[in-house]
């Protein structure tokens, strides 16, 4: 598990992915992702265009 902080201005903030998630998805800058909420968790997946 990695605990991560939302950065960035009021207007527009940022939620860093850690490495470790990065690599396991496979995401590279510029990749899209879908995130949603279930449950309570958030769900991050990379969207194959």
């Amino acid at each position: 598990m990695k605990v991560v902080k939302v950065v960035g201005s009021d207007d527009r903030p940022f939620i860093y992915v850690p490495r470790e998630v990065r690599e396991a998805l496979g995401l590279r800058r510029g990749d899209y992702v879908s995130m949603r909420v279930e449950g309570g968790r958030l769900i991050v997946e990379k969207v194959r265009l």
